[in-house]
Parts: structure tokens; C-alpha cells; sequence
């Protein structure tokens, strides 16, 4: 029984990167707290029907979880990611080192009423 357990597990489970983490909350890294993004990749979802791409990273600061980002967050990890894909130094910095960030709530000009996530890169 423990086997089959372990296969729905596997198969309920969004991303590698999430087992054995509980899914945090992007608004607690809306702090200013400046936090180490580790390993990032993207998931399919569905939205009304359609299928997009979400971002989903953790950081070394909150070990134990793992974080969607919402539209903006996505596209500008997307673009990180290209940048690794070609630029083989960076890959390697990344990897051993992670990549400082900062995550800001930011209202949107042309509905006061929604806001968005940001996301900030910092080089030591």
C-alpha cells in the first residue's frame, strides 16, 4: 500500500521541486525582505480553460516552501531563463549561488484597483 501512496503522491504533485515543501504565499515575500531565488521553473495551468505558464521558485531563505509567481513574476523569469540558456557563466553562478531578489506589490496604471507582483534583481 506505502507503494501505491508514493505513486498518488507523485502524481498529485504539481513539480519535483515542490515535494516535501508546503506552497507559500507570494504576499509574505512582499516584506522588502531581499531573498535568495535558488531554482525556478515553470508549470502549466489552466485558466477559464486556458493553458498558460506559471512560474514556480524557491528560495534558500524559506527552505521548506515554494511560491507561484503570478503573470509579471512569470515573464520576468522567463527572461532570466534565456539569459541562462546562453550564457553558460551565468548558469553556473546561478546555480552555486542563487540569485537575490525582491518581490514588490505595484498598482497597476490603468486600474488603481489591481495591483501586481515585481520582481527585483540584485548582483552582490
Amino acid at each position: 500500500m506505502n507503494a501505491l501512496q508514493n505513486i498518488t503522491n507523485k502524481l498529485s504533485m504539481v513539480h519535483e521541486m515542490a515535494e516535501g515543501k508546503e506552497k507559500g504565499e507570494l504576499k509574505s515575500l512582499l516584506n522588502g525582505e531581499v531573498v535568495t531565488i535558488t531554482e525556478f521553473d515553470f508549470v502549466q495551468m489552466s485558466n477559464d480553460g486556458v493553458e498558460t505558464d506559471v512560474a514556480i521558485f524557491v528560495t534558500k531563505e524559506h527552505e521548506n516552501n515554494y511560491f507561484y509567481g503570478g503573470s509579471v513574476v512569470t515573464e520576468t523569469l522567463k527572461k532570466l531563463e534565456k539569459v541562462l540558456n546562453v550564457d553558460a557563466e551565468a548558469t553556473k553562478e546561478f546555480k552555486s549561488n542563487g540569485l537575490p531578489a525582491s518581490f514588490t506589490s505595484v498598482e497597476s496604471q490603468n486600474d488603481k484597483t489591481r495591483k501586481y507582483t515585481v520582481v527585483e534583481f540584485f548582483t552582490n
